[in-house]
């Protein structure tokens, strides 16, 4: 017998495994939740708003990555940078 009866459960007793399936139900009612209302607002807003507003959407995200692409470039050469550094600093010791 362990020493820890309720290790691998949750905080009132339950499996793990068990858990793990109360979590994918919520997962799949949240989704068909947020259906239900995306698809009732969006019933009532004109057509082209929609339209308009999935565009921009996109087109926000999309600077979004610019700004994230960016970003990660400058880090890589940062990165590269320090690298050097590291390699003369060694050069200088040896």
């Amino acid at each position: 017998m362990t020493d820890r009866p309720n290790e691998g459960r949750g905080p009132c007793g339950e499996s793990a495994s068990k858990l793990k399936m109360d979590a994918e139900k919520i997962k799949q009612v949240i989704g068909k939740v947020r259906k239900g209302v995306f698809d009732a607002i969006a019933a009532v807003l004109p057509k082209e708003f929609c339209q308009h507003a999935g565009t921009m959407k996109k087109e926000c995200l999309m600077a979004l990555r610019s700004l994230l692409d960016d970003e990660i470039k400058r880090t890589d050469e940062n990165m590269a940078e320090a690298q050097k550094a590291h390699e003369r600093h060694e050069k200088k010791q040896g």
